[in-house]
């Protein structure tokens, strides 16, 4: 019995773990034409035309995204700044859920016309 403790113990500690890790990467993909910029507000607002595992994103939904000092921003693969997005931009869009609001971790952009 004594030796089962720290096997339980160790068991628990490993799933436990692997949850915490599994949350931590659950990252999401979007893709869709810009249809608001705040540049003050630090968030960019997508019309969803594509989603990779996103459960609330379907084709023709607005979705909110914060920008926060880690998100990065490229066009064409060089970085840009938030305020270089246009409405109508085609934007592609990796985020995690927090606190139930959607943070970009990227935001890939194109100038040519959303599908």
């Amino acid at each position: 019995m004594k030796r089962l403790v720290p096997v339980v113990c160790l068991v628990l500690a490993l799933a436990l773990g692997n949850a915490i890790l599994a949350e931590g990467t659950d990252v999401r993909t979007v893709s869709g034409a810009a249809t608001a910029v705040n540049v003050g507000g630090r968030s960019v607002t997508v019309e969803v035309t594509k989603s990779v595992d996103a459960p609330k994103a379907g084709a023709g939904q607005k979705l909110e995204f914060s920008i926060d000092d880690q998100t990065v921003i490229t066009k064409d693969g060089k970085p840009i700044e938030l305020q270089d997005i246009t409405v109508g931009d085609r934007l592609t869009v990796n985020y995690k859920e927090s606190g139930g609001s959607q943070v970009a971790l990227s935001i890939g952009v194109s100038t040519q016309a959303a599908s």
